[in-house]
């Protein structure tokens, strides 16, 4: 196909919005191949932002005006330049489309494209980027003319580096410079281990603004080589050292953009919103926060500049997005991995909602005029979109899982670091968070009123503290979190009814063999959903399922262990050479009771 076939191609393809029939036009295509998995490819060119910062594109200042994006910067690296982006338009692993409106610059509106094909060989890809803009003065339609094609080999040349590091993992920051050096040896004095020290320092004086913006700490166990939970506890002990702060980011449910960054818990708000979805909602589901970290600005200040705005790899749950006209009529086919998945239209209640399986695909049909719920339908799904609405209509097509490096509060608040080191941070009044299942178990000291008659208050209250370190430190070996204490009752969280078991176990052994305790315990636990409130000790865990851990006690005698109905099936499904024995609580409910001895 020749040039100007191939011109024409993407003109016909791709439509340009703008009204450039008075204008001085340019049009450009440049394309390459190469051999790697389009998720990657895809992943990498749609995080333009990245890509831009290595073509040494100059940054750019974003500013959201009533829902509407606005960039300020320097064309050619001295021209100012003032542009409204319009909404990014995509179809994953087929193109990508961004529009702009020039308001102060050498140029009146830009038109681009990359648009992605499968070439001759297994996992082979073509890759062009199409480029529409007009200009008003014909010296820079023929500058343009002149450098479109070597501007195009340096995206490919970034592309292709950017594809290597990310397909190995690789950090982008090589060797530890003076003032990182410095920062590590005061984070080892903090209590952070040599190697991570280093990464820290270089992290905190080496890495570009828009690296660590928001730090999230599930994208450097890729890159780091730590897991999740050691880099959690340095994390904390790091901002409370003051190098680090945390930030509990609000997201929006359908965009899943940072709609508010929080260093305090206390700052969350129970209503939010986000103007470029036209929605508000209430701060109810803990998946809308993400926990990330940024640098101490004692230590560096970090702007939020970025070098491009609104691109897919800033909302890669979104497979699609697009404006459709009244009437206008598309169909998309995919196939998709096991999720659940939304359709819907910007700033409409109204939705088409599935689940997808391993199994024969199924072809929907939606005029986005009411709302629809499948489940199980398959695989490949073939979308037959009809715009039904009174007016042109902004349509998304996403996966409801969450965010790429998502960190949810549970795993802070489930913290032991956390929980001793920031003891003192709570909700604010009002939120009230809703936690995906929690182990909930509960210990109590057996006839504790004879107890503290027979040894008196001082020496129960010493052989309480000596019972509470023996809980704490079989807890906290388990990973386990102790939410809090009532009287000499403890409420804990564990990772698994098999921790629990455990622990009841050795919490009872060593309370048998210690001479300076003269008082046993029973034990109960439940699991189920709860929600996080703020209470006297902080964050608190409340609800039924709460209750119901709690209740249980009622039915346990010393050295035993009470389990819920639901419980005891998982239990029995998974180890059914354990004795219970039925028994009755809250007058007809049924519990079953293991000894532990």
């Amino acid at each position: 196909m020749s040039t100007a076939d191939r011109l024409n191609f993407f003109t016909a393809k791709y439509p340009n919005p703008f009204d450039n029939s008075k204008n001085i036009t340019y049009k450009g295509a440049y394309e390459f191949l190469i051999e790697c998995p389009l998720d990657l490819i895809f992943k990498t060119i749609s995080n333009t932002s990245l890509v831009n910062k290595k073509l040494q594109v100059p940054r750019r200042l974003e500013t959201e005006i009533d829902g509407h994006l606005f960039i300020k910067t320097k064309f050619l690296g001295f021209i100012p330049t003032y542009w409204e982006e319009y909404p990014w338009r995509w179809v994953f692993g087929r193109h990508i489309i961004a529009n702009r409106e020039h308001h102060v610059g050498a140029m009146k509106n830009e038109h681009a494209v990359f648009h992605f094909e499968r070439g001759e060989r297994e996992n082979q890809h073509r890759v062009t980027f199409y480029y529409e803009v007009a200009v008003k003065s014909r010296l820079l339609k023929f500058l343009l003319n002149s450098t479109f094609n070597s501007f195009g080999k340096k995206i490919e040349k970034v592309v292709r580096e950017l594809v290597a590091i990310q397909s190995k993992h690789q950090s982008l920051i090589k060797g530890i410079g003076e003032h990182a050096h410095r920062a590590s040896k005061r984070l080892i004095n903090a209590g952070i281990e040599k190697p991570l020290a280093e990464l820290m320092g270089q992290l905190i004086y080496q890495a570009d603004d828009d690296e660590v913006y928001r730090i999230q700490l599930p994208k450097l166990v890729t890159t780091w080589g730590y897991d999740l939970d050691t880099l959690i506890d340095n994390f904390l002990i790091a901002s409370k050292a003051g190098f680090f702060e945390i930030c509990w980011d609000v997201l929006c449910p359908h965009c899943k953009g940072t709609r508010s960054r929080n260093n305090e818990l206390e700052d969350l708000l129970q209503i939010n919103h986000c103007t470029p979805c036209a929605l508000t909602f209430e701060l109810n589901d803990i998946d809308i926060i993400d926990v990330t970290f940024k640098i101490s600005p004692s230590l560096r200040e970090v702007q939020n500049i970025s070098y491009c705005a609104g691109e897919p790899f800033k909302k890669q749950h979104i497979l699609f997005q697009d404006e459709l006209e009244l009437g206008e009529k598309i169909k998309l086919e995919f196939e998709l991995p096991e999720s659940l998945y939304r359709l819907r239209i910007i700033g409409k209640k109204e939705n088409l909602i599935f689940s997808s399986s391993d199994s024969v695909g199924k072809e929907f049909e939606w005029d986005g005029l009411s709302s629809a719920t499948y489940d199980q339908v398959g695989n490949k799904i073939v979308l037959s979109i009809t715009n039904g609405d009174s007016t042109k209509s902004s349509y998304v097509f996403e996966s409801l899982s969450l965010p790429p490096y998502y960190l949810s509060p549970l795993h802070i608040f489930n913290n032991i670091k956390f929980r001793k080191l920031y003891k003192n941070e709570k909700l604010s009044d009002g939120v009230q968070l809703k936690l995906p299942d929690q182990i909930i178990l509960f210990t109590d000291v057996v006839d504790s009123t004879k107890f503290y008659a027979k040894v008196g208050d001082k020496e129960a209250y010493r052989q309480i503290n000596e019972h509470f370190k023996i809980i704490q430190k079989h807890i906290f070996a388990k990973k386990g979190i102790i939410i809090k204490t009532i009287g000499d009752c403890v409420m804990a969280t564990l990772r698994s009814l098999d921790d629990v078991i455990e622990i009841s176990r050795a919490i009872s052994q060593e309370i048998k063999e210690s001479s300076d305790i003269d008082f046993t315990l029973r034990y109960s636990v439940h699991q189920g959903q709860v929600i996080a409130v703020n209470f006297n000790t902080g964050i608190d865990y409340f609800g039924n399922n709460v209750n119901i851990s709690a209740k249980l006690q009622a039915i346990s005698n010393s050295n035993e262990l009470s389990l819920s109905s639901e419980l005891y099936q998982q239990l029995q499904s998974e180890n059914s050479s354990i004795q219970f024995e039925k028994r009755t609580y809250l007058g007809d409910r049924d519990g079953f009771v293991m000894s532990i001895n």
